[in-house]
């Protein structure tokens, strides 16, 4: 396979990661040779080489690969380290990893709501995946709408855990994020303050594709929260040489992340918690409860155990003097107790992910083909 002398970034127009890592690449102003995929080069070039048909995933002018979002931005922080988007100090720099993985791993739960649950929002987004990844596939546009939008429903919404009476705590999450992002973006251009952040790219993911593009919560957006819809725009349009390099980042403090940093302590942990107690006991599926949250049913994810794994080594190795700071932050909201208390690792819990990775080998047609069903569009990232 000949290859490309720039890096080759495979995204969907409608992904949450593949909108964050493209403002990612745009502000640091990393040249990339962009491919839209369909569900073709998803499993055929993405699925076959990486093993898991998900974007984004970047192909390097040596063949090797990049994948997973964020272990993609730190990758390529390591190698392209100014202008830094990731806080120099340590204890800032855990607070900002445990917000981006919130926004990884938590708040796919309203983005996928108001994707898949109001009418006009799922008609238009099963249209654009029908004809956009789906479009080859020689059925009606609508018959192939109608049957991934009831997918996603099943797989994502009602078939991991929400139940009718949790639904509405789901929907309003994403208010709740509003408000806190209009509080902080009322006095700064970015949450990192005069340039993005880590905590910029982790937010933009749910707030770009999905909030902001998709019919429903853009109206919302719009009328609710002027600040965001505008920081969403100057996200996208960041470039670092318009920047003044030398600006500090802002400390991650305020009422708005102290109600970001209240639900990852006192919801989003204990739900890492709990998934990697079900994992290592052999179990499917587990229900959780915290806050106004009920789900019933909630599938185990091999994935979010070895993010658990990952915040808790980055905690173990802060100095003890950041681990201090950490405390004296996070303490009033109930401590880092769900995440440091025990180990929880298990067998099933994948290896940290090592970029750069090498293509697959002896993938067989079968398997490339569960792919698409298993892993597209994010079994473990919707």
């Amino acid at each position: 396979m000949t290859t490309s002398p720039l890096p080759t970034l495979y995204v969907m127009d409608i992904s949450y990661f593949s909108g964050k890592v493209e403002a990612y690449l745009r502000y640091k102003e990393l040249p990339y040779r962009r491919i839209c995929v369909d569900h073709r080069e998803l499993i055929g070039v993405v699925g076959r080489e990486t093993g898991v048909a998900q974007v984004p995933a970047m192909r390097l002018a040596d063949g090797t690969w990049l994948r997973e979002s964020t272990t993609m931005m730190r990758y390529l922080e390591a190698q392209h380290p100014t202008p830094r988007v990731v806080p120099a100090d340590p204890a800032e720099d855990f607070i900002a990893a445990l917000l981006e993985d919130y926004c990884d791993e938590w708040l796919w739960r309203p983005a996928m709501w108001w994707r898949w649950m109001p009418i006009t929002s799922r008609r238009h987004v099963g249209r654009r995946i029908a004809s956009e990844v789906l479009g080859s596939i020689p059925l009606p546009t609508e018959l192939k709408a109608r049957f991934f939008a009831q997918r996603q429903h099943h797989a994502w919404l009602e078939g991991d855990g929400m139940t009718p009476a949790s639904s509405h705590a789901v929907r309003d999450l994403y208010y709740e994020e509003l408000r806190s992002l209009e509080a902080i973006l009322s006095d700064r251009h970015f949450l990192g303050g005069a340039r993005p952040s880590i905590v910029d790219y982790g937010y933009f993911g749910p707030m770009f594709r999905h909030f902001a593009c998709d019919p429903d919560p853009a109206i919302v957006m719009r009328e609710t929260a002027p600040q965001v819809y505008a920081w969403v725009g100057r996200v996208w349009a960041a470039r670092a040489s318009k920047l003044d390099p030398a600006a500090a980042h802002a400390p991650l403090e305020g009422p708005g992340f102290d109600a970001m940093l209240a639900r990852v302590v006192q919801i989003y942990l204990p739900y890492l918690r709990e998934n990697a107690v079900a994992l290592r006991a052999g179990a499917r599926r587990f229900d959780f409860s915290a806050g106004p949250f009920r789900f019933e049913g909630v599938r185990t994810q091999a994935h979010r155990a070895a993010c658990r794994t990952a915040l808790r080594t980055k905690y173990a190795a802060l100095p003890e003097d950041a681990r201090d700071a950490v405390a004296l932050r996070l303490d009033r909201f109930g401590g880092l107790s769900c995440l440091v208390d025990e180990d929880l690792g298990c067998a099933d819990e994948p290896a940290a992910l090592t970029l750069p990775i090498r293509p697959q080998e002896g993938l067989s047609v079968s398997r490339l083909a569960r792919l698409l069903v298993g892993d597209s569009f994010g079994a473990q990232h919707p």
